[in-house]
């Protein structure tokens, strides 16, 4: 038997149809808003915000587990790469949904400006990446290829080893540039190892000197010892040694410790250097795919492209997420020198003196730079 509907059942069945009726309004003035927006809003800028929302999903869906353990505060703040965006979703029904923000972070890097000595030049290229300036300057002391070239401070260049013009070998020189000038300055020591195509990096008073081989050629033996090169002394001292060989590495200096990814030798393989304890490690996790590589940092992970795949490495989780595929490039031999980030692109110089190029991180291509 079905019981008679009570005054008081009335009451609520008025207060349902009154929610609902204000929710249907609120809805259709948020339809009002977002059409509104999407008129007054480019496809260029629509494109990049869809973008977005699909780089998004993966993220989310991780973040709703977390919701679930209770390990997420009310405001969730998911950051991602440069131009700097902000989209707040305000509240529609004020009692199911809360205001949460969507803001896209920085590629990061170790400058602002691209060094590159370009084969079969002795010239050194600088690329601005935040005004696009490039200028070429003759280094007629410099006879060799493929060297390390560090910034240790605004007006000076670390130009480290190199392979030698003629006979392939690499050199144990080391000089600073003045910028100013553009004259070197002699240092008192050189290297311990000659070495050619390895990476470095500057942290503090130091730079850390890493892989590279002994030559250009089918015999090249790879150069393992870790070099620290202290700013203060201009001395080279060797610190530790690579558990493997590799050279044309990626490499990134993430929350004070230096990460070398793939490379020839190892092209797999993930070493994490940290400068404070002198310890070199091996990691348990692998790249997908093999390759040379390019490593840069963000907010809460790094970005490799190794070959033509782009991954995304969680040093804190100890995972590895693909992000795309790029057009293939020099059998894999992706670039020279320290790439340098602005406006979420990522720009470097390509191997075998194929200029100045940048990986556009939001449209996931690689372009050369309009000269």
């Amino acid at each position: 038997m079905v019981s008679p509907i009570q005054p008081s059942d009335l009451e609520k069945i008025g207060q349902v149809s009154d929610f609902l009726q204000n929710s249907l309004k609120k809805i259709d003035q948020s339809y009002e808003t977002i059409s509104n927006i999407i008129k007054e809003t480019s496809k260029e800028e629509l494109g990049k915000i869809i973008s977005q929302a699909q780089i998004e999903i993966e993220k989310t869906e991780n973040e709703i587990k977390k919701l679930d353990q209770g390990e997420v505060p009310d405001d969730i703040i998911y950051e991602k790469v440069n131009p700097t965006i902000t989209i707040e979703l305000k509240n529609v029904l004020n009692t199911y949904f809360k205001e949460f923000k969507i803001v896209m972070d920085n590629l990061e890097s170790d400058g602002s400006i691209v060094y590159e000595v370009p084969f079969n030049s002795a010239t050194i290229t600088m690329l601005d990446v935040k005004t696009k300036t490039i200028t070429k300057q003759n280094l007629p002391y410099i006879n060799h290829i493929a060297p390390s070239v560090t910034q240790i401070n605004d007006n000076e260049l670390l130009i480290a080893g190199g392979i030698a013009y003629g006979n392939f070998q690499a050199r144990d020189t080391a000089i600073l540039l003045n910028l100013s000038s553009l004259t070197p300055i002699t240092l008192p020591t050189t290297l311990n190892f000659a070495r050619g195509y390895h990476t470095a990096h500057k942290i503090e008073n130091s730079v850390f000197i890493f892989g590279g081989s002994n030559s250009d050629s089918f015999n090249a033996q790879p150069v393992q010892p870790i070099e620290r090169y202290d700013i203060n002394t201009q001395t080279f001292t060797v610190v530790s040694q690579l558990i493997n060989s590799r050279s044309c590495c990626g490499s990134c200096v993430y929350k004070r410790k230096i990460y070398l990814t793939g490379g020839w030798g190892n092209e797999r393989s993930i070493e994490v250097y940290d400068p404070n304890q002198n310890t070199i490690t091996m990691l348990a996790i692998s790249l997908n795919y093999p390759g040379t590589s390019l490593s840069v940092p963000m907010k809460n992970c790094i970005l490799i492209i190794s070959g033509n795949h782009v991954s995304k490495f969680y040093p804190e989780r100890d995972r590895i997420t693909e992000y795309g595929v790029v057009e293939a490039h020099n059998m894999g031999y992706f670039s020279i020198g320290t790439p340098a980030c602005y406006d979420g692109k990522i720009y470097m110089y390509r191997a075998w003196n194929n200029g100045l190029w940048y990986y556009d991180y939001l449209a996931n291509k690689i372009e050369p730079l309009p000269l």
